[in-house]
């Protein structure tokens, strides 16, 4: 099963983007940047409904502050399910600023669970363009294409991912699912197997399956 998207990996890539790019702000500490950073304390405690209303505290006192669009747009998304609500936030957001490979990124991501796949390719491509070294977006425009069943263009994307990132063990594991979709086990069976070596949990029914198929290959 394709891997990506799902809330657990979405959570940690929130925070992880969070402290490398959308940290607590400092210096001149105005009410929208206490209202911000209170909010990311909510955060921080799984209080995502006061993180939300604190988040648009701040909008309300600094219509320009797009830290607050970009983490309230992802706890809605993300961590609410309401992708509709993120992609407003992440459109106000890109507006103040349309040179942050992470709004595209996270906007990407929201309409990949509505099933808009064509807009989400649109704005994960837009994302590698800024920072072409972003290896979760090519897993997830990987992803994407595969469910659109276009594994040609999903495989390479794998690669780029795998090759920026050799220790993410998804990047393996959907390449898998895209070599097995096209019918060439040996690989999707070598994949698999790469992905469990690096902590992967790998059903013992998926590595028969792939070890029988491989076999009747040669």
């Amino acid at each position: 099963m394709m891997r990506v998207l799902n809330k657990d990996r979405f959570e940690s890539i929130l925070f992880a983007l969070t402290l490398a790019f959308f940290p607590l702000l400092t210096g001149c500490q105005d009410a929208s940047v206490r209202h911000y950073n209170r909010a990311m304390g909510y955060l921080s405690q799984d209080q995502y409904d006061q993180a939300i209303s604190e988040f648009t505290k701040a909008i309300e006192m600094n219509p320009r502050l797009v830290e607050a669009y970009f983490q309230r747009g992802n706890t809605y998304s993300i961590i609410k399910g309401e992708h509709d609500l993120g992609i407003l936030d992440f459109d106000k957001a890109i507006e103040i600023n349309a040179n942050s490979a992470e709004l595209y990124y996270s906007r990407g991501g929201a309409y990949s669970q509505k099933g808009q796949h064509h807009q989400a390719i649109s704005d994960y491509t837009r994302a590698l363009e800024i920072n072409p070294r972003f290896a979760e977006v090519y897993n997830d425009r990987g992803a994407t294409y595969y469910e659109m069943g276009e594994y040609d263009l999903a495989i390479p994307d794998f690669t780029e991912a795998i090759e920026i990132d050799p220790e993410e063990p998804c990047a393996y594991s959907n390449r898998g699912d895209a070599y097995a979709a096209k019918g060439q086990y040996a690989k999707a069976l070598r994949d698999v197997l790469k992905a469990q070596s690096l902590g992967y949990n790998v059903s013992p029914e998926l590595l028969k399956v792939l070890q029988e198929a491989s076999a009747k290959e040669k």
